[in-house]
């Protein structure tokens, strides 16, 4: 398994190689992610990270929180999260680890939650057609019809496209090329564009 960091997405623009093409990329910053606990077969059945990341008031953390964050040498962060690793050992806790972890021509596999869309009807959730619009047809031309039947089963099946909430997903995309790692600024360019709002937190996987 391959190591990851946490950053947050900074936003869109455009990418002007060589030749003067120009490309879509969405720009990262990668703050230090704190070491928080190192985990190995020996002491927990398998061998991973988990990284802190976005310091935070001690106020707003629980005390069982609180001590595990003592026990680490750092800070109270506000976002956990773990990275399984082949070999945990060349890790401590209170390491920090930043944008350097990456580098400029690799690809990386990159995991966050999409936009919350809210409740939508069938039509823009899952892109059906709507009814005709000519005279003699049903006025609601964006209502679902028929969803089922009482011939055979006589009942709803599981996973019907139907109306219902949309967005708020995990969605993890594949190997985005990584074109710049700005170490001075923790900022990291990737080709492409990732999931998730403006300073949403992003899970950065390097691909091993």
């Amino acid at each position: 398994m391959a190591l990851g960091l946490l950053g947050e997405k900074l936003g869109m623009t455009q990418w002007f190689d060589e030749d003067g093409s120009a490309k879509p990329v969405t720009v990262i910053r990668i703050e230090p992610n704190t070491v928080i606990q190192v985990k190995s077969e020996q002491t927990d059945g398998y061998s991973a990270l988990q990284l802190g990341f976005r310091p935070t008031k001690q106020e707003r953390v629980t005390k069982p929180l609180l001590g595990h964050f003592k026990r680490a040498g750092a800070e109270p962060q506000k976002v956990l999260r773990e990275f399984r690793v082949d070999d945990p050992a060349g890790y401590k806790k209170g390491q920090q680890l930043t944008v350097e972890v990456f580098e400029a021509g690799e690809k990386i596999n990159i995991r966050g939650r999409s936009k919350g869309r809210g409740t939508t009807g069938a039509v823009k959730r899952w892109n059906f057609r709507t009814g005709q619009s000519a005279h003699g047809h049903s006025e609601d031309k964006r209502k679902l019809k028929s969803v089922g039947t009482m011939r055979a089963t006589g009942k709803l099946f599981k996973g019907k496209k139907m109306h219902g909430r949309w967005g708020d997903e995990k969605i993890t995309v594949k190997a985005l090329k990584v074109l710049k790692v700005d170490v001075e600024n923790n900022l990291i360019v990737v080709q492409g564009s990732v999931p998730g709002s403006k300073f949403g937190v992003l899970e950065l996987i390097k691909r091993g």
